[in-house]
């Protein structure tokens, strides 16, 4: 038995912040979502042996992690109750994840949430840094509102100290999409989940008759599965989105995007070179309130996000005319 916070788990060395990853290790991974959280938590993948990675994730994001070197596991029944990990990355703050995780997996050592015996969250010291900022953080909200403000890690910073190594810009795991398909010069990505309103930018539709003068634009459609809005993404010279799935998509396959950020961390994103952020003067009052405001989706102005476009297509385009320079003079 090994304790935490004066409560009683069972069986696990409780990580913290050092965890020996060898090449042999049986590592499982519980992220579900969301989708974009899934594909931001791939770089972990880098530092995890090529071999013996399971990842539990929710059916619905499967395809994000489908190609990548982890066996893709959606259900808890897919587990096997007699396998022991070495490692569990246990990576979600939702008592109806958490407890059958708890229950069902065994693990040498545990890195993340875990329910104790009176049924409570809880999760390890060396994942402090993270969920000290989350909706589960021993702090309460509003310290954890005011932790993540101040926060000026990004979420894989926060995410390899849980291993107890650094952060060196391993890249997501990524469909790996041809470049050489041209439909737009912007593609607009207006969408966000329901969780925070306050993402949906008011002013797309303004945004898309100033550059449309210029420009070919097009609107993100529906798409039928992950890949194929890579593709459609890697079919544009820039992307204009929220910080949802669309963006993390972009950061994966390398595109240039505008990321507009009204209510949540634009410091937690890294950038890879790719992304222009976008930041909202007035975050502080609307930071992760799930209340519909008009004046957070209204906080950035239109001209603002054009001229950073703008800038973002001619940094492309003179990518792109070094580039058949090069290839002409050889």
């Amino acid at each position: 038995m090994s304790q935490s916070n004066g409560e009683f788990i069972s069986e696990w060395k409780i990580g913290e912040g050092g965890a020996e990853i060898m090449p042999g290790s049986r590592i499982l991974i519980c992220k579900l979502g969301a989708a974009g959280d899934v594909l931001r938590t791939t770089p972990l993948l880098e530092i995890l042996p090529q071999y013996g990675v399971d990842w539990l994730v929710d059916p619905r994001h499967m395809g994000l992690i489908a190609g990548s070197r982890a066996r893709v596991l959606t259900s808890f029944s897919q587990i096997n109750p007699q396998q022991r990990y070495d490692i569990l990355f246990s990576l979600e703050e939702s008592s109806s994840i958490v407890e059958p995780l708890t229950r069902i997996v065994r693990s040498e050592e545990l890195i993340g949430t875990y329910t104790t015996d009176s049924g409570r969250i809880a999760y390890t010291q060396g994942s402090r840094g993270w969920f000290d900022m989350s909706l589960i953080s021993r702090h309460g909200r509003q310290v954890a509102n005011r932790l993540k403000f101040e926060n000026r890690l990004t979420y894989q910073q926060c995410l390899f100290s849980m291993t107890g190594l650094q952060f060196n810009g391993q890249r997501y795991a990524c469909f790996g999409v041809e470049r050489r398909r041209h439909n737009g010069d912007v593609l607009i990505a207006p969408h966000a989940g329901p969780r925070w309103p306050n993402k949906r930018w008011a002013f797309f539709e303004s945004l898309a008759e100033r550059l449309s003068a210029n420009y070919k634009v097009n609107w993100l459609a529906q798409e039928p599965s992950f890949r194929s809005l890579a593709e459609t993404i890697g079919a544009h010279s820039v992307v204009i989105a929220n910080d949802s799935l669309p963006l993390h998509l972009c950061l994966s396959e390398m595109v240039p995007v505008c990321g507009l950020f009204t209510c949540t961390s634009p410091w937690e994103i890294y950038d890879y070179g790719v992304l222009k952020k976008i930041v909202s003067a007035r975050l502080g009052e609307f930071f992760y309130s799930n209340e519909p405001n008009i004046a957070a989706v209204e906080s950035i102005d239109v001209e603002e996000v054009c001229a950073a476009a703008i800038g973002l297509l001619e940094d492309h385009a003179n990518v792109a005319r070094k580039s058949t320079e090069q290839r002409l003079a050889r």
